[in-house]
């Protein structure tokens, strides 16, 4: 009886003894090989990623020397410890930097021109210039330049700017092609826009620079001389820059107050024109019969040029000059 009862306690310690086992072996597996993998995959996409790897790769080799349980638990308690207080920090690092990616870099800015606005539309009218960060303003513009059937593989987005004017609220952007000299001019007024193509070719002695709806429609085209200087200018009756000005009108005469803000009443006051034709009509009667060149045409490039049109958006003979 003695003998059996001894065997029984025997047997019954082995048994516990095996199930101890097969749990912290199923325990060690689950952890080295299926749980420290994952968190090992997933601290790929943080900015201290790194640390993370050599600490889960710390903790699968020391685990498998490990006879203790007991050092085993603690080691699991410690990692787990450390690696809460990383992933918040890192979280926070990677929302500091998704903060940093989504705002625009100011390129360009001269706040004075909001109190000296010069009675010349070919002058400079652009006070500030930005870069369009990662952000929402440019997935809009980008999915409104796509509606206009121009593939975003084609253009370097990362390239996008966006121009404010002392002489109106409309605001210009424009996008650079891939390996061209051509780029997207997008005209926007409050949520209405109009998206154009812009191109300058080289001609030699005078080169020519030409602005167009996406329906090839002509706006107006200029050329330019060797000094830079612009001249040479036509406009021509655009249906789909009519229609926008249209709507743009409709809008004004409800933000006056607004739009007074931004508009010097000592400008020449072509924007009161019979719409937009006659507008542009207007405000390129200077470079008809000379070249007129400044800083601003070649600080700016294309833009400048593409910003001469800006000027006629809500053209009508009830404008707000």
């Amino acid at each position: 009886m003695p003998v059996g009862g001894r065997n029984l306690k025997s047997r019954n310690r082995v048994g516990k003894f095996k199930k101890n086992l097969a749990y912290e072996t199923n325990l060690k597996f689950i952890v080295t090989k299926s749980i420290a993998p994952i968190l090992l995959f997933r601290m790929v996409s943080y900015p201290c990623h790194s640390l993370f790897k050599n600490l889960i790769q710390i903790f699968i080799q020391k685990s498998q020397n490990f006879k203790n349980m007991k050092k085993y638990k603690i080691l699991l308690l410690v990692l787990v410890g450390i690696m809460g207080s990383l992933f918040y920090g890192c979280e926070k690092d990677t929302e500091s930097q998704d903060k940093s990616e989504e705002a625009n870099i100011i390129l360009f800015e001269d706040l004075t021109l909001l109190q000296n606005v010069s009675p010349n539309y070919y002058d400079n009218h652009i006070y500030r210039v930005e870069l369009l960060g990662n952000n929402d303003e440019l997935c809009n513009l980008v999915a409104r330049v796509s509606e206009n059937g121009i593939q975003a593989d084609q253009l370097n987005i990362y390239g996008s700017r966006k121009h404010l004017f002392n002489h109106t609220s409309a605001i210009m952007y424009s996008i650079p092609f891939n390996n061209s000299k051509k780029k997207v001019i997008v005209y926007q007024y409050e949520d209405i826009a109009e998206v154009m193509l812009a191109s300058y070719e080289d001609e030699g002695v005078l080169d020519r620079f030409s602005i167009k709806t996406t329906d090839e429609s002509m706006f107006y085209s200029l050329q330019v001389n060797e000094e830079g200087a612009i001249g040479n200018i036509v406009t021509e009756f655009n249906p789909r820059m009519e229609l926008f000005n249209e709507e743009a009108v409709e809008i004004q005469q409800q933000k006056l107050d607004l739009e007074r803000d931004r508009i010097s009443t000592k400008a020449t006051c072509c924007r009161k024109a019979d719409g937009i034709l006659s507008c542009m009509e207007c405000t390129s009667a200077a470079f008809r019969t000379t070249f007129i060149g400044n800083l601003t045409l070649s600080l700016f490039g294309i833009e400048a040029y593409s910003a001469i049109g800006i000027s006629c958006i809500n053209a009508n003979p009830d404008a707000v000059c």
